[in-house]
Order: structure tokens, then sequence, then C-alpha cells
């Protein structure tokens, strides 16, 4: 069995398990056999490190590099910044760093998907959620073509009220996890070839005392049921990463750091254990 799709769900600072699933599909040489990955959330910047052509050592290099705290900014609330672009943070930390990884490899930041499947002949697919058309939409190289690449990371992260919303083309957008945390279903078609990772955590719905928590519970509390239903139909292409790390728990040591790549490493090798590569 050859892997062609990989599905990237959101999941906010557990995304760092994705560096331990990268690392393991490098070790077995299955990710040259990628080319289509869909995202959601912080998903996208890690199927962006794939598509670019990020080694693990590269990316783990670059996250021992910088602070995570230091991509954020929610602790400078500026209430007449909330109550017009409706978020704590305008993004604009993330989006240098966004920019940065991709000069490293492209020589510049502004590309469209078409640039970006050109020269890697990978399909990056990056959700959002349209708030006027109440619809998920898929951005990628084939119906959004000239589209920047940028805008679509930008939109696909943006969790309500913690980022600012992002407007393209007259329409409102926000978080692609909104709709759909783990888009698996973009690939009901062709499902063999695909593998999908979600990440989840129970400490979210258990504990809902801190406003982070609760608010959360909110946002995601809608789309929960379909969640779990994607889960089902599609089990045996699903590696669950359990983790009850709090999304926005951007103050993790290095020791969280590690065990997060691990247990990503350590949940793809038995979830593909039982499969013939």
């Amino acid at each position: 069995m050859k892997i062609k799709n990989l599905v990237l769900s959101g999941g906010g600072v557990k995304g760092i398990c994705y560096l331990g699933i990268i690392k393991y599909l490098e070790e077995k040489n299955i990710i040259k056999d990628i080319k289509n990955i869909v995202t959601s959330s912080v998903g996208a910047i890690f199927g962006l490190f794939i598509a670019l052509g990020y080694t693990y050592l590269e990316q783990k290099t670059l996250l021992d590099e910088i602070k995570i705290t230091k991509l954020f900014n929610l602790y400078n609330i500026n209430i007449n910044h909330f109550t017009n672009k409706f978020g704590l943070d305008n993004g604009k930390k993330i989006d240098k760093f966004i920019n940065l990884l991709i000069s490293k490899k492209f020589g510049k930041s502004d590309i469209t998907f078409l640039d970006l499947y050109k020269k890697s002949s990978i399909n990056l697919i990056i959700t959002g959620s349209c708030l006027n058309k109440q619809e998920l939409v898929y951005f990628n190289y084939k119906d959004t073509p000239n589209m920047p690449l940028q805008i679509a990371l930008r939109i696909t992260y943006s969790l309500p009220f913690v980022f600012d919303k992002v407007t393209y083309e007259e329409n409102i957008y926000v978080d692609g996890g909104l709709l759909n945390n783990f888009p698996i279903d973009y690939f009901k078609k062709n499902i063999k070839e695909t593998i999908g990772i979600t990440l989840t955590g129970k400490k979210i719905l258990n504990d809902l005392h801190n406003l982070d928590n609760y608010i959360m519970a909110l946002i995601y509390a809608p789309s929960y049921s379909f969640h779990n239903k994607l889960l089902s139909k599609y089990k045996e292409n699903i590696c669950i990463i359990d983790s009850d790390i709090d999304i926005l728990d951007i103050n993790l040591n290095k020791e969280e750091i590690s065990i997060l790549i691990n247990k990503g490493y350590n949940c793809i090798d038995k979830f593909l254990s039982h499969i013939i590569l």
C-alpha cells in the first residue's frame, strides 16, 4: 500500500506532534509518495513544511530557535481592536514566521497555490470557514490557483475571537476547523490511499472552569458529533493522537515539546505497524 493522501487536523500547539509524524514518514521513506495533503488550522503549517521540502531536522531546528510565545500577541488586549476585528491577535507574528518559512525555500514569500504546486508537485489543500456562505471552503491549486498562500494560511488558523477575522474577495473567513477540524472526507473516493492524523484530548470537555477551555468548547461543540462520525466511518485510516495539552498552551517547555514529538512518532509507528507499505 502506498500512502498518497495525508490529512492533518487542527489542534493548536498539539500540532507539535506532527514533527514526530514527519520524522517517522521520513525514516520509512513514505513521505516521498505523498501527493495530496488536506489540512485544517495548525495542520496547514505542517502541511506547508512537507510541501516546501523541509526535513524533520530542519523543522526541529526552527522550533528550537524560536519561542512559541513570540508567535502570539494574546496579552496586549485592545478593546477597540477586538470590537472591530473580532479577535485578540492580529496574527502578524505568525504571518512573519510563515513568510520566513516560504522565503527560505522559495526565495520569496508572496507565492500562490499554483506556484507551490509547480515547485513541489504536491497538492496542498487548506480549509477555511466562510461565514457569509456558511460553508467549508477548500483552497488549492485547482480551485484557487492564484490565491496567495499566505492568505489561506491566515484564514485557516484564525480561531474565532482569538485571531482577527479575515476578509477575502468580499467574504469573511475564520478557522477551517470551525466547520470541519478533520477533513478526511475530502478523500472519500480514494480513501484506501489515505491516512489521517487527528489531534484529540478529553480535557477540554471535562474542564470548563477556565475561559480558554470554555471558549474552545463553545466554538467546537457544533462540529463535535460530526467529527466523531468521521472517526467511526474512516477508523481504519485514522491515527488518533490523544493529548490533554490545551490547544492554546503556548508556554510549553522543552521537555513538554519533546513529549509531544515522541507521542506523534510512537502513535504513527503503532498505527502503521499492521499495514504493509
